[in-house]
């Protein structure tokens, strides 16, 4: 009887134990893995690694290519030679077409104290018309072997032409299949002088039919360098006075466009064809010896000088200079630092020596 009571006994005391154990017993089982909660998309975690984030672009990369005339960008290399464009610039022959779309825009006195124009272009196939177009100068001439170019003018005396030719300065003289007059200018009474135009598109084409290379040589140079955001350390010229002996000129700060306004005589000069205002990013006037020769003023500018520059509303004090005919110009600060101009095109004036150059 004590055994089984002692059994019974001890039956009672293991069934205590089991329903006392604690509940982390069960912990020591192992745990379902637990699935996570839904994320938004925005806040996903990607499973594959970050990639190496590439350089921020620049907000103005630097240009593979550029026009060597105004320093603009370009798809491919410029590769073709220069095309000027002798420009009529008295007064009775405004307004004028296509400056707004010349690279450089250079005026110097020719005769009884009339200036006139060279328009150079580094592509004129996009231009559209051009002009109105006198005929050659000693000095166009000097330009176009200075910078290879090829030119577009009106005729010549014979003295200029013959200089041209033995000088070997390819030329596309006025004819009736490249160049035409313009009937509205003759109908409202332009003298016949201020008539005659040549469209930009034609020039090349006229050069190939001439059989003249059209391929600038390897090497060519044009002098210039250029810069983006050019800050003049100068004096504020936001509207500059000179002549051109009798002929008043001066250029317009336009702060919303950044480029000065030519003006001519005492008003701006408009375009004929959009009637907007000429407009240049670069002003270059330089002062030069002009000599009479024969009736014609030629401006002395093999060798050196002084000069001024204006870009965006500040004008500095610079030196140019021109070695030879088979050179083009250079030009460096007063101190002889190299001068970049800011990229756009640029008016380059040849005021003589005489004349003051002011500014305000």
């Amino acid at each position: 009887m004590k055994k089984i009571c002692a059994v019974v006994l001890l039956l009672c005391l293991l069934l205590c134990a089991c329903s006392s154990a604690p509940e982390t017993a069960e912990s020591s089982s192992p745990a379902a893995t637990p699935t996570p909660a839904p994320v938004s998309s925005a806040a996903a975690p990607t499973a594959t690694p970050e990639p190496t984030l590439a350089p921020t672009p620049t907000a103005e990369p630097t240009a593979a290519y550029w026009n060597p005339l105004t320093g603009e960008p370009l798809d491919e290399p410029h590769t073709s030679r220069l095309y000027a464009v002798t420009i009529n610039n008295v007064w009775v022959s405004l307004p004028h077409y296509g400056l707004n779309e010349a690279d450089i825009f250079f005026e110097m006195l020719v005769n009884d104290y009339a200036t006139r124009g060279l328009a150079l272009f580094a592509d004129p196939s996009d231009v559209g018309t051009i002009g109105s177009v006198r005929s050659m100068r000693y000095n166009f001439t000097d330009l176009c072997v200075s910078y290879d170019a090829i030119i577009a003018h009106a005729g010549g005396v014979q003295e200029v032409i013959d200089d041209m030719k033995a000088r070997g300065v390819n030329n596309l003289n006025a004819d009736t299949t490249y160049f035409f007059r313009d009937e509205a200018r003759l109908n409202a009474g332009y003298d016949y002088e201020h008539t005659l135009f040549v469209k930009g598109e034609d020039l090349p084409k006229y050069a190939e039919d001439k059989g003249y290379r059209t391929e600038n040589e390897a090497g060519t140079q044009y002098g210039l360098t250029f810069a983006e955001d050019v800050v003049l350390d100068g004096e504020t010229a936001e509207f500059i006075n000179f002549r051109f002996w009798g002929n008043y000129r001066g250029m317009d700060y336009d702060a919303e466009s950044d480029m000065y306004a030519y003006w001519h005589s005492d008003e701006v000069s408009l375009d004929g064809g959009t009637g907007e205002p000429e407009l240049f990013k670069n002003v270059l006037l330089l002062h030069m010896e002009i000599v009479d020769t024969d009736g014609f003023h030629l401006a002395q500018h093999i060798g050196e000088g002084d000069g001024y520059y204006a870009c965006g509303g500040k004008l500095v004090p610079i030196r140019w200079n021109h070695a030879s005919h088979e050179e083009p110009f250079v030009f460096t600060y007063a101190d002889g630092t190299p001068l970049n101009l800011e990229v756009g095109r640029s008016y380059i004036g040849f005021v003589p020596v005489e004349n003051e150059i002011s500014w305000e």
